[in-house]
């Protein structure tokens, strides 16, 4: 059974909307051949999940499971798109 995100706050929400942008940047990206589109975005991203990381718990309460599905949707963009850019993303922090 899969389980879909819950996305209850602000930040929930606005992390998930531009996650689901990242299939239109990478056409943007391949059609017009300039890089920096795709590297505004990442930078965006990151901005975004800071944020989300910052204000909402994400272990040790009801929301975990949801919560742990968008880190891993955000790991998952952000290391396509460091690769498509040809940057070998760092395992850990």
């Amino acid at each position: 059974m899969e389980v879909v995100p819950s996305l209850a706050t602000k930040e929930e929400k606005e992390l998930a909307f531009i996650i689901s942008q990242f299939p239109d940047v990478v056409l943007g990206f391949e059609n017009k051949l300039q890089p920096h589109l795709l590297c505004d975005y990442l930078f965006k991203l990151s901005g975004k999940f800071h944020l989300f990381y910052e204000r909402c718990k994400v272990l040790g309460n009801d929301k975990t499971l949801s919560r742990l599905q968008i880190c891993f949707a955000t790991e998952g963009v952000m290391e396509r798109g460091l690769r498509l850019l040809g940057v070998t993303p760092v395992e850990r922090m």
